[in-house]
């Protein structure tokens, strides 16, 4: 009993020696994120040592997202940090203060930066940040901002893909649902919303739309659930489309049925190309010239040549990209391009 008496006094002492060590450094402003991790892991470690391992709480590493001063991120910010750091009680008040301050970014770095290292500060230091990145109303406003400015695609002759309008729906999804959360219902919005994200689909989508969403103009709520099932739809087709394709008959040309049947014999497609060679133009949804185009890269109604998804690389990735799929660097067919015979 003396002897764990005695090994606790020891203990308390070193704590209390490290504690004002870390504080002075701190203090002193002569360090960095980097130094000050080291000294806190440094801190766990010697901790660990000298306590019983039922009395010590490792402390969680820095895992946690930064925090930079957006406002439509503070609430998920926030939440995260309380659970994990603010309501361990095993944590030290001064180490919580630490880690919030390693946290912090820009805006939000800026806001409590005056702030000395100390208990009483930690607690002034949420109530700045809550102040000024908390406030219900700008949070709304920024997410209003965030619907209002949503503009992903709309020129895109591609805007009726569906990952293209997965994209769209589910950004305002996102925003929707994280102002439910803060008490505010599609209800508040809808009548001005619905009619710019209407503005943004294509025709054919909003043609539908109008058949069967008369009198629920206003209603956001109606267009989400009506956009979902309409990209799934899309999806089904699509899918359809690419496995009909791939079994269907030859399409052969008047021409060619003519002068098959003039000549007694039996009509066979041109052969335009050598064995096992394609080419952008001729990557179709099936073997006959009038299929609708299938893209290798996305599977879209388009040449692989146009894909967005493709051209949106830099080259080394778009080079991987064709080099992983074994298609021509020239033509993208389905063969080498010293093959190519429309290399040179």
């Amino acid at each position: 009993m003396e002897e764990a008496n005695r090994k606790r006094i020891t203990a308390k002492s070193w704590l209390t020696r490290a504690t004002n060590k870390l504080r002075q450094l701190l203090d002193s402003g002569e360090f960095t994120q980097i130094s000050l991790v080291a000294q806190i892991e440094e801190f766990e470690k010697r901790l660990e040592r000298v306590q019983p391992s039922g009395q010590v709480s490792r402390l969680p590493k820095l895992e946690l997202p930064k925090f930079s001063g957006e406002y439509t991120e503070w609430q998920t910010f926030w939440d995260k940090f309380r659970a994990i750091i603010d309501s361990n009680n095993s944590i030290p008040t001064v180490n919580k203060f630490t880690y919030l301050q390693s946290l912090l970014q820009g805006e939000a770095a800026a806001t409590i930066s005056g702030l000395s290292l100390t208990e009483t500060n930690y607690s002034t230091a949420q109530t700045l940040l809550q102040t000024r990145f908390g406030r219900p109303e700008r949070i709304i406003f920024s997410h209003i901002q965030r619907l209002l400015q949503t503009n992903l695609f709309l020129t895109s002759k591609e805007s009726s893909l569906p990952a293209h309008l997965w994209r769209l729906h589910d950004e305002i999804t996102t925003q929707v649902r994280s102002l439910e959360n803060l008490g505010v219902g599609g209800e508040s919005y809808g009548v001005i919303l619905t009619p710019l994200i209407l503005h943004q689909l294509p025709n054919n989508i909003r043609l539908e739309w109008a058949r069967v969403g008369e009198g629920k103009e206003g209603d956001l709520g109606f267009l989400l659930k009506f956009l979902h099932e309409e990209i799934q739809r899309r999806e089904r087709s699509q899918t359809f489309g690419v496995t009909a394709g791939a079994v269907g008959p030859t399409t052969t040309s008047p021409s060619e049925a003519r002068s098959g049947s003039l000549g007694g014999q039996r009509s066979r497609p041109r052969q335009n190309m050598r064995k096992g060679q394609g080419s952008a133009i001729a990557l179709l949804s099936g073997s006959g010239s009038k299929r609708t185009p299938l893209c290798v890269f996305c599977h879209g109604g388009h040449f692989s040549d146009q894909c967005q998804e493709l051209n949106g690389l830099d080259l080394e990735a778009r080079k991987n990209k064709i080099r992983k799929l074994g298609l021509c660097f020239v033509c993208l067919g389905n063969h080498l391009a010293k093959d190519c015979t429309r290399a040179g």
